[in-house]
């Protein structure tokens, strides 16, 4: 599909009125029926969709209390502001009795190489790897219901911190803003929906923790389910069975939006459409395959999210993300006004621009030479990107046990092999 189809008129114009219908649909369950605490981005498809619900929030204040009550909870982790649109006035600092965004990498878009040949994908691996991310993520999040002298010990989360964002990537700020973030009470997420699948799994995950809860007479077990933006692409018409049916359930119990759009552009389009750079470590994921965590399996789905915030991708994503916004306006703008004209000269614009830099095939490449990349060079394997532009980083067998090690030495946390010699990449 070349790039007139892609961002046709219609499907930017679509893709920015599902901005604006997320910010009135957020404001509205938020004041009257869900009163969630805690704002959960758990992929990177769902990024662009809410920097352009901000930037339709503030374009909206004055139309109404609720809008206006809600765009003044809002808060974001600081890691976020070079990506937030230009004169945003959302707060860095967590407000008393707001609404807290937070990022958590459920990326789980894997290609998992087969064990006994490195240039082939196992996929029956990648597909079980795939189900057990999403979950482990799913127990993160749910170790920010903890505070943070609680949360600080809980396995998941320190496996995400310790290991990957202290150890590996040297991000000492960014582990800071997941230490102290405010406990959740009860969150709300957005996502991108194609086929269901990946939705299903992640809501899924959190039913399975709330009948853990229920079973341990843990007091109010379903706050661990979350309220679910979901934005739909081709209007629904890839959402498979029985992923549609379960979404429908959550619909009609009135614990699920569905925003459907005929296309959801940034998804798997480009690299530089996303605003977020994702890595994974397959080889941590293949080691924990034989952890045990209180008797029961204990899965690392180990990664993490970079913000683009600086480069060609940053630029280029600024670019897009100009256009979704001018969009907006011209939704929000009178019949006649000038605004709607100017929306259709930036719409070309933008098509000579993503034709110029040869926007599909860009990859994604601003990891590849990032410090805690370079630092471990002399014990990194292969490292290679999937379709969805997604990185993944092996370790070499020395690397891998001794993280494996660590990892075993938290409390309630065992090896089936004590000499960790599973078969790595290499």
């Amino acid at each position: 599909m070349g790039l007139e189809n892609i961002f046709s008129q219609e499907n930017i114009q679509k893709y920015s009125d599902a901005c604006i219908d997320l910010a009135l649909s957020m404001a509205d369950v938020k004041n009257n029926s869900f009163n969630f605490d805690t704002l959960v981005i758990p992929s990177r498809g769902a990024f662009p969709f809410f920097l352009g619900m901000t930037y339709a929030l503030d374009k909206m204040q004055g139309m109404g209390e609720e809008i206006s009550s809600f765009y003044k909870k809002l808060s974001i982790q600081p890691m976020l502001k070079p990506l937030m649109p230009k004169n945003c006035r959302l707060s860095a600092e967590h407000v008393d009795g707001g609404v807290n965004v937070l990022l958590i990498p459920f990326t789980a878009d894997l290609s998992i190489k087969d064990r006994n040949d490195s240039t082939e994908v196992d996929d029956k691996r990648t597909t079980l790897y795939t189900g057990k991310t999403r979950e482990y993520w799913a127990r993160v999040t749910a170790a920010f219901f903890k505070d943070t002298s609680e949360r600080m010990v809980d396995p998941y989360f320190r496996v995400f911190n310790e290991i990957v964002l202290q150890e590996l990537e040297d991000r000492k700020e960014v582990s800071s803003s997941y230490e102290n973030f405010p406990a959740i009470n009860n969150f709300a997420m957005i996502d991108t929906v194609i086929s269901g699948r990946a939705s299903n799994e992640i809501l899924r995950s959190f039913d399975i923790m709330a009948k853990e809860r229920y079973d341990a007479a843990s007091p109010d077990p379903d706050a661990i389910r979350p309220y679910a933006f979901l934005i739909v692409d081709d209007d629904g018409k890839k959402l498979k069975t029985p992923f549609k049916r379960f979404l429908q359930d959550r619909t009609k119990a009135d614990f699920t939006k569905m925003l459907p759009i005929p296309n959801i552009v940034s998804e798997d389009t480009g690299s530089s459409l996303l605003g977020v750079s994702a890595v994974v470590y397959p080889s941590l994921m293949e080691i924990s395959e034989n952890f045990i965590y209180n008797g029961r399996e204990f899965f690392v789905g180990a990664g993490s999210w970079h913000i683009q915030d600086s480069g060609d991708n940053l630029f280029h994503f600024n670019q897009f993300m100009d256009l979704i916004y001018s969009g907006v306006d011209s939704s929000l703008a009178s019949e006649g006004s000038p605004v709607k004209e100017a929306f259709v000269r930036k719409r070309e614009n933008y098509l000579k621009f993503a034709e110029n830099i040869g926007l599909l095939g860009i990859e994604d490449t601003s990891l590849g030479c990032s410090n805690y990349l370079q630092s471990l060079n002399s014990n990194l394997g292969d490292s290679y990107l999937t379709g969805s532009n997604v990185l993944h980083v092996n370790f070499k067998e020395k690397l891998t046990r001794k993280i494996g090690r660590n990892i075993c030495s938290f409390p309630g946390v065992s090896c089936r092999k004590d000499d960790l010699t599973t078969r790595f990449s290499k």
